[in-house]
């Protein structure tokens, strides 16, 4: 949707910045940079998350959560397992 809503409202965007909470920017950008394709870069914003810090995660259960999904989630992304379906 947004690789139609650019074409169609900005066609000459070559580069966004995606804004991403915490864990979850990794995995964003490697979805959107694989959907947008070579001929728009996409840069990462990665929000902190308040619940937990970079570097102590591990000692709360949120970060725990949230960090072990995210792996799961970006291996499953990262084999393709959520990729759009193909354009017409």
């Amino acid at each position: 949707a947004l690789r139609a809503w650019l074409q169609r409202n900005a066609p000459g965007t070559r580069q966004v910045d995606i804004l991403s909470q915490g864990v979850h920017a990794r995995r964003t950008h490697m979805i959107f940079a694989r959907v947008l394709g070579d001929s728009i870069r996409v840069g990462i914003i990665a929000a902190p998350d308040a619940r937990y810090g970079a570097d102590d995660w591990w000692r709360s259960s949120a970060g725990g959560k949230d960090v072990g999904g995210e792996v799961v989630g970006y291996v499953y992304a990262a084999i393709g397992r959520d990729q759009p379906p193909p354009q017409e």
